[in-house]
């Protein structure tokens, strides 16, 4: 069989139920027609749950800007948060001079989310009348049915030299693959190998970044009982309190960083 992200042939293999890894490019996709619902981030029926969730993503989106800081120069004038939760890349952003708005397609996210975060959805219609000098799109890319349309998207709304920021998930990741990783709502996870070749879009991959996201670690350890409660809990209250960073640049890690410049 041929696998439909880089079109090389025999290098099927199965992952999970209805996914295939391709080990070529080492992309996973989901063969299923019925895709599951993409998970929804607010618990709007627990407050101190909410509250909790909303102080994580905030550390989150701030370590998403010390990476960034450090591979690039971070001087935009604008910029456009896909998927973006509850905003708190968006504040970050905007706390340093640059405009940044937002999309997020979770209704109850929006209703807890900060200033410029607009409920829609993103896809190969989306219009813009601004083109943009950066665009992220962070832990969400995964979810949409083709990958490749959604960045060329993207990529047609950034001004020359714009960037693109991609959180994703590092399929090349040991830990995922020990235990057979895959999240809920996933569509397609593109592979390392595909990061690094996007030149028919007239993008370049500036880097590539793998990091671990422990508070995510913790969360999968406690699901499938491999981490205790009282364990899971101490050290939600280590990321809360700082105690413990939620993002750890690691070679192996769960998840990575990219990013992809426009060059034409």
């Amino acid at each position: 069989m041929r696998c439909e992200i880089c079109n090389e042939n025999n290098c099927l293999e199965p992952f999970v139920k209805n996914v295939t890894k391709c080990t070529n490019c080492e992309s996973l996709y989901n063969m299923s027609i019925q895709h599951e619902e993409i998970p929804v981030i607010a618990s709007i029926n627990n407050n101190l749950k909410l509250s909790a969730q909303k102080k994580i993503s905030k550390l989150i989106a701030q370590s998403y800007l010390v990476y960034l800081k450090k591979k690039i120069k971070v001087d935009f004038k604008n910029a456009l948060d896909i998927g973006c939760g509850f905003g708190d890349f968006i504040e970050e952003l905007n706390k340093i001079g640059v405009k940044a708005s937002g999309i997020e397609s979770d209704a109850n996210t929006v209703k807890n989310a900060k200033d410029n975060v607009h409920y829609g959805s993103f896809d190969e219609s989306y219009d813009s009348a601004i083109k943009y000098d950066l665009i992220s799109i962070n832990q969400a890319l995964y979810y949409f049915e083709d990958s490749f349309a959604i960045i060329k998207k993207i990529s047609s709304l950034l001004e020359i030299n714009g960037i693109i920021l991609i959180a994703t998930v590092n399929t090349a990741s040991s830990f995922r693959q020990k235990h057979k990783i895959w999240t809920q709502g996933c569509k397609i996870c593109l592979g390392n190998k595909i990061w690094k070749n996007f030149d028919k879009f007239g993008l370049k991959c500036k880097d590539l970044t793998s990091y671990d996201d422990c508070s995510y670690i913790d969360f999968f350890l406690h699901k499938t009982n491999i981490m205790s409660n009282t364990k899971f809990l101490k050290n939600t209250l280590f990321y809360l309190s700082q105690m413990k960073k939620i993002i750890v640049v690691k070679e192996d890690g769960i998840d990575n960083f990219v990013i992809l410049q426009k060059v034409r």
